[in-house]
């Protein structure tokens, strides 16, 4: 008897920030696209969101970003929100069905 068990391709792996992004309404996920694209500006960072290892920013690091936006001058809010998206990144992946993966 032959085997003819349909091959499934798996599925590409989504980045941090697209399992992060895709459970938002378009002007939401706009919204924490910008607050991640400014704190990978502020780290001087490539802006390649999908490419960042979000998953390594410790408390430590996410403290010192809100420490050099406020230096900066941004406004509470603006900080607030980048922060926000940053443990929106970490959350979703830590609850998602896929696994970490090293950068």
């Amino acid at each position: 008897m032959s085997d003819k068990r349909r091959r499934v391709k798996p599925l590409p792996q989504r980045s941090q920030v697209e399992i992060y992004l895709s459970g938002m309404s378009r002007n939401g996920a706009a919204g924490m696209r910008s607050a991640l694209l400014r704190v990978t500006r502020l780290l001087r960072a490539p802006e390649d969101l999908a490419s960042f290892p979000w998953h390594r920013l410790g408390p430590e690091q996410i403290e010192q970003i809100r420490a050099q936006m406020q230096r900066i001058g941004y406004k509470k809010a603006t900080i607030d929100l980048s922060i926000h998206a940053i443990h929106g990144v970490q959350k979703a992946v830590e609850e998602s069905d896929e696994p970490d993966r090293e950068i």
